[in-house]
C-alpha cells in the first residue's frame, strides 16, 4: 500500500513538472509586482476566453478593461490600457547561471504619447535577473559629427526608448528611440539619422 502511495505521488510530481513551464502557468503565477494591474483571477479569465476562441478581455485592477491580443506558446501580448501594454515571452536561458533552460522576458510599453519600454527578465520562479545590454542613445544615432551628437543628446534628454521584438528566426529584441515628446523641427532635424539597435537572446 506504501508503495502504491509512494508510486501515486511520484507520477503526479512527474507529470505536473512540464506544466510548472508552460506560458499559461507561469502567467497565472506571475506575483502581483510584476503584473499589479491584472488580478490572477483576470489573468485567468482571460486565457479561457482565448481557449474558447472569445475575445479574450478582462476587468483590471484600475476597473478597466485588459485584452490578450496574441497569444502563442510561447508569447502572450496584451494591451493592459489604452496607453500601455505588456509582452511576456519564454527565451533559452543564455543570462544566468540559474538552472532554468527557459528565462521570462516581459517588455511593459508606455505611450504618452512618447513611447517608452522597459525590459525585465525573470527566472520561471519569477526571481528578477539583472540584464544590462539596453543600448546607449548614442547607438541609435548617425551623426555627421561629435559636436552635432553631443547636441541631439541634450535634445533628446529624457531618453525615451522603444522596444519590441522583431521578426527573425531567433528571439531578437529591437530597440528604436521615440521622438514623439520632441518639437516638429528637432524630429525633422534627428529622424533621417535615426537607427534601429537589434539584440539577439
Amino acid at each position: 500500500m506504501k508503495r502504491l502511495l509512494l508510486l501515486t505521488w511520484l507520477l503526479t510530481t512527474l507529470l505536473s513538472l512540464p506544466a510548472q513551464t508552460t506560458i499559461d502557468s507561469l502567467f497565472l503565477a506571475a506575483p502581483t509586482e510584476v503584473m499589479p494591474l491584472l488580478s490572477p483571477r483576470a489573468r485567468m479569465d482571460m486565457l479561457d476566453l482565448h481557449q474558447y476562441g472569445l475575445e479574450a478581455k478582462a476587468e483590471n485592477n484600475m476597473g478597466g478593461k485588459s485584452l490578450m491580443q496574441q497569444k502563442t506558446d510561447e508569447y502572450i501580448e496584451i494591451r493592459l490600457t489604452e496607453v500601455s501594454r505588456l509582452s511576456m515571452r519564454l527565451v533559452r536561458n543564455k543570462l544566468s547561471n540559474t538552472q532554468d533552460s527557459t528565462l521570462i522576458c516581459l517588455i511593459h510599453t508606455l505611450n504618452t504619447p512618447a513611447i517608452r519600454s522597459q525590459v525585465k527578465f525573470y527566472t520561471t520562479a519569477w526571481q528578477p535577473i539583472e540584464w544590462n545590454r539596453q543600448p546607449k542613445t548614442e547607438q541609435f544615432l548617425s551623426a555627421p559629427d561629435e559636436k552635432t551628437l553631443r547636441t541631439w543628446l541634450t535634445t533628446l534628454r529624457p531618453t525615451h526608448i522603444r522596444a519590441e521584438w522583431a521578426e527573425t528566426d531567433s528571439p531578437t529584441l529591437r530597440f528604436s528611440l521615440s521622438l514623439e515628446a520632441l518639437s516638429l523641427e528637432d524630429r525633422k532635424e534627428i529622424e533621417p539619422h535615426l537607427r534601429t539597435v537589434d539584440i539577439t537572446l
